[in-house]
C-alpha cells in the first residue's frame, strides 16, 4: 500500500466542500468534521520525505548517520540516572544519610528523564515506524530480563515466585516504569506521528494545545496534591509532543539562549529545594516538600532538559564511537534500574557498602563501569540472540506487517 493510500486509510475519504476563512478549503474527514485535507495530505508527504531522505531542516551531520550531538547527550543522561541510582538504591541502603552534595545529583536524573522523552519528539517526524522495530524492541527487552532471570536463579537464588513473574513479563509489570513507558509510546508513535503533521499545518491550534498540555501536566499536575495531571503516561505523551513542537520552533526558542535555560531551571530546583529543608526547620510540615521540586513534572526540571535538548541539538558533528555507545543507553537501563536486579548491582557487584569513606568518587567509577559493562552485554545481544530471533521470526512478523498495512494501520 502506497503512502498516499496509507494517507487515506488512516484519515478518511476526503470530499472538498465550500470555501470559508478566505481561501481555505473545508472536507469532511472521517470523525474530523472541517480540515482542509489538501494542506494536511500535502504535509503528510512532505513530511514523508524527510523522514526517509533527511533534509537540512530536519538536520543530520554531513558524515551521516544519526546526529551525535544529540546521542552524546543520551549518554550523558544515562550516566546521571546511574549517579542518582547510585545513591538512591546504593547508598541510601546501606546508611542512614545520604551525603549533602546528593542534592545537587538527583534532579539530574529527573532531567534526563524528561531530556529521553524530548528527544523522542525531536526526530517523531524522521522516525520510520514498523513493525518489526516494535517486535525487536519488546524481543531485546524480554531477552535482557529474562538473562536478568537466570542470572538471579542460579547466582542469587532468586526463589520468590512473584518475582519470577514480574520478570516473565516485565513491561506489564512495571518492573522498569521508563522503558514501560517508551513501548507504550512506540507503539502509538505512528498516530502520534500523523497527528503531529495534522497541527503543523495549523500552527496557532498545535500552539494551543501544547500550552494546554504543559499547563495540566507540569503547572496543575506539580501543585495538585493528588498529582492527579502528572501520570507516567501523561509525562511519556506531554513530553514527547513538546519536542516534536521544539523541533519545529528551534530556530525561534534558540534565541532564548538555551544554556541559560538548562542552568537556571537546574539552579532553581536546587535553590526551592534548599529554601524548603530551611523553612522545614522551623515548620515540620514542609519537610516532604522540599523533595517535591525533584520530579518529573517540576516545571523547572522540564525548562532544564529543555535548555539541554537545544544545546546539544546545535553541536552538528558525527562520531561512530559516540553512536555505539548510545545505542546502548536501553540496555543500561534495563540492566542497572531492573526492580529485581539494582540490589544485587549496587550492594553485591558494585559493592557499595564497602567504599563509604569515598562515596563522591567512587560514584562516578561505578557510572562509568556499569556503562562499559552494560555496552558489552548489549553489544552481546545485538550480535548473537537477537539476529536469531529475528530470523524465527521473520515470516510472522512480514505476514503481521501486510495484515497492518491493509488495515490502514501505518506501521
Amino acid at each position: 500500500m502506497g503512502r498516499k493510500k496509507t494517507y487515506n486509510a488512516i484519515c478518511g475519504k476526503a470530499e472538498s466542500g465550500p470555501k470559508s476563512h478566505g481561501s481555505m478549503k473545508t472536507v469532511s474527514v472521517g470523525s474530523l468534521d472541517r480540515i482542509n485535507k489538501n494542506d494536511l495530505e500535502a504535509e503528510f508527504e512532505k513530511e514523508s520525505v524527510l523522514s526517509r531522505n533527511g533534509s537540512k531542516k530536519l538536520s543530520r551531520p554531513s558524515g551521516g548517520g544519526r546526529a551525535s550531538g544529540i546521542e552524546l547527550l543520551r549518554v550523558l543522561c544515562m550516566f546521571c540516572i546511574i549517579m542518582s541510582h547510585y545513591l538512591m538504591h546504593g547508598i541510601e541502603v546501606v546508611s542512614d544519610n545520604s551525603p549533602c552534595w546528593s542534592l545537587f545529583v538527583y534532579p539530574l536524573a529527573y532531567i534526563a528523564n524528561n531530556v529521553f522523552f524530548l528527544i523522542t519528539g525531536w526526530f517523531l517526524l524522521k522516525t520510520k515506524f514498523s513493525f518489526k522495530k516494535l517486535v525487536s524492541l519488546v524481543l531485546h527487552i524480554l531477552t535482557v530480563n529474562y538473562l536478568i532471570l537466570l542470572v538471579n536463579l542460579v547466582v542469587f537464588g532468586e526463589r520468590s515466585l512473584a518475582n519470577i513473574v514480574k520478570q516473565i513479563f516485565p513491561i506489564t509489570s512495571n518492573l522498569n516504569w521508563f522503558l514501560s513507558i517508551y513501548v507504550f509510546i512506540y507503539a502509538i508513535g505512528p498516530f502520534l506521528k500523523c497527528m503531529v503533521i495534522f497541527l503543523r499545518a495549523r500552527r496557532k491550534m498545535y500552539n494551543a494545545l501544547v500550552v494546554v498540555l504543559l499547563f495540566f501536566y507540569s503547572i496543575l499536575g506539580f501543585i495538585t496534591p493528588l498529582n492527579v495531571y502528572a501520570s507516567t503516561l501523561m509525562q511519556g505523551v506531554v513530553i514527547v509532543l513538546l519536542g516534536s513542537w521544539l523541533e519545529l520552533y528551534k530556530e525561534k526558542v534558540r534565541t532564548f539562549h538555551p544554556a541559560i535555560l538548562a542552568i537556571s531551571g537546574y539552579a532553581l530546583v536546587i535553590l526551592f529545594t534548599l529554601c524548603l529543608m530551611i523553612a522545614a526547620r522551623f515548620i515540620p510540615a514542609l519537610s516532604d516538600l522540599g523533595a517535591h521540586f525533584c520530579s518529573n513534572n517540576c516545571p523547572f526540571i522540564i525548562l532544564s532538559a529543555v535548555g539541554l535538548l537545544l544545546c546539544f541539538s546545535n553541536l552538528n558533528f558525527h562520531s561512530k564511537a559516540v553512536n555505539l555507545v548510545a545505542s546502548s543507553v536501553m540496555t543500561t537501563y534495563l540492566i542497572h534500574d531492573n526492580g529485581q536486579f539494582s540490589n544485587h548491582v549496587w550492594l553485591d557487584i558494585m559493592k557499595v557498602q564497602n567504599h563509604l569513606s569515598a562515596i563522591c568518587p567512587y560514584m562516578f567509577i561505578c557510572a562509568l563501569v556499569i556503562l562499559g559493562g552494560c555496552f558489552v552485554i548489549d553489544q552481546i545481544i545485538k550480535h548473537t540472540v537477537q539476529p536469531l530471533i529475528l530470523r524465527v521470526l521473520n515470516k510472522p512478523i512480514g505476514y503481521m506487517s501486510r495484515r497492518l498495512d491493509e488495515l490502514g494501520i501505518p506501521y
